[in-house]
């Protein structure tokens, strides 16, 4: 999962190079990562504990990820939520 969100990413960045805007799907993925993530360690914090050490890294590679992509197209997101809550 990691690898295929990292393409995800990269191919965004080059669709904004060529001042194209940021796909919806995107944000949409980006927002529905977040909520899940949230809502999984909320409910197990005890489960991170019991992982092995590589698995622990690699979830929390993939948190960070997420939440610097949110930080790099905030704006975006921003946007896309509002349109969301007037439809």
């Amino acid at each position: 999962m990691f690898q295929e969100f990292d393409k995800l990413i990269r191919l965004v960045q080059r669709q904004t190079n060529v001042a194209e805007r940021v796909p919806g799907v995107f944000l949409k993925a980006l927002q529905s990562l977040e909520i899940s993530m949230n809502s999984g360690f909320a409910k197990e914090k005890e489960s991170k504990k019991k992982m092995n050490q590589a698995n622990a890294k690699a979830l929390t590679g993939v948190k960070k990820k997420i939440k610097t992509a949110q930080k790099e197209y905030e704006v975006q997101l921003k946007q896309y939520l509002e349109v969301l809550l007037l439809a």
